[in-house]
């Protein structure tokens, strides 16, 4: 899993900072979808994991990049570890959210530096997550 984060760090930031260069108004909808139902799924009591995958898809597609959508692709399903590992945790969907709607936000106003620091922080939580070493009373 170390590994996987790693890998997941390197394609994360440079997506969310190419998506931030990049978007367009159907990939910003997309986004906005995604976060939409990843709330909807933690108001209802759920982890949130589909709509954080459809986020992390979103942001690939807004990034207009073939190369990289593939080596997400080919990443996906040892992200979705991951995935599953931090939003299980206790208090974390909703942080997790959070952390995407900050991506979001720096991805709409074309802040590439503030996407891609966005985007590394939300994998370092993620990191921190597998390493019990998050404290979910963190407020980002």
């Amino acid at each position: 899993l170390p590994d996987i984060l790693d890998a997941r760090e390197a394609v994360d930031t440079k997506v969310a900072e190419l998506a931030a260069r990049r978007r367009t108004a159907d990939d910003l909808a997309a986004l906005d979808a995604a976060l939409a139902r990843m709330g909807r799924d933690i108001d209802e009591g759920l982890d949130g994991a589909s709509g954080d995958e459809l986020f992390h898809q979103a942001l690939v597609q807004a990034a207009h990049s073939p190369v990289l959508a593939s080596l997400y692709g080919h990443i996906a399903g040892m992200i979705k570890e991951s995935r599953i590992e931090s939003l299980r945790q206790p208090g974390r969907p909703p942080k997790s959210l959070a952390q995407h709607r900050g991506i979001a936000d720096a991805v709409r106003s074309g802040d590439t530096e503030q996407a891609a620091r966005a985007a590394r922080h939300h994998v370092e939580t993620v990191r921190k997550v597998r390493l019990l070493d998050w404290d979910p009373d963190e407020t980002d």
